[in-house]
């Protein structure tokens, strides 16, 4: 992953607080639906760095990630109506797999057509020996292993704010974030992605 490092932190853009709640309501409403129908999912990338670094949403973060497996997908796509009574929208985004946001939001973003903010559901194809994005764009942007091979045998509860969502154990969490952002995450901060623009 390429990264940016800056000392500066008034150069990274705060989040605005409306956009934190309904990023924490749609985490809250995806984290519900999903443990009552027995789908194993975890937070990921910059949503675990947020976990372990801040307790919660990185304060300049304005999406959340999580992955589910592919051999979940199907039963995933049947809860779109239990989403929707929920005042949520899941819809198919090629990137990355599923995107899910609130039906109030109408303002599309020119460059993709999605409302924002959202969270993203990735799927992650169980090779075997591996886990790797389903998205060919996704593993060509993201060319390292999203996830160490067998971490959701073991998920365990993440504290994210005043949630409590799926995660990786300490050792798995600790390695996913030493691969994706080098062993100075614990200190060192950058956005890759705004997702204003």
């Amino acid at each position: 992953m390429t990264s940016h490092p800056t000392k500066d932190l008034n150069q990274l853009r705060i989040t605005p607080q409306d956009v934190v709640d309904l990023i924490y309501d749609t985490l809250e409403c995806l984290h519900d639906i999903l443990m009552k129908n027995n789908i194993p999912y975890t937070i990921f990338c910059g949503t675990a760095l947020g976990a372990e670094r801040h307790g919660g949403l990185i304060p300049w973060d304005d999406d959340a990630d999580t992955a589910i497996l592919s051999e979940s997908e199907q039963k995933f796509v049947e809860l779109s109506d239990i989403f929707a009574s929920r005042g949520f929208i899941l819809s198919k985004a090629l990137f990355v797999g599923y995107r899910l946001y609130h039906e109030s939001l109408t303002k599309l973003r020119a460059h993709d057509q999605y409302p924002f903010p959202f969270v993203d559901i990735f799927l992650l194809n169980d090779t075997g020996t591996s886990y790797e994005c389903s998205s060919n764009e996704a593993r060509i942007y993201w060319p390292q292993v999203p996830l160490l091979y067998g971490c959701f045998d073991h998920l365990v509860n993440v504290q994210f704010g005043h949630l409590t969502l799926r995660g990786l154990s300490a050792n798995d969490m600790k390695q996913h974030l030493d691969d994706n952002y080098g062993k100075d995450w614990p200190y060192v901060a950058w956005r890759e992605w705004d997702h204003y623009l």
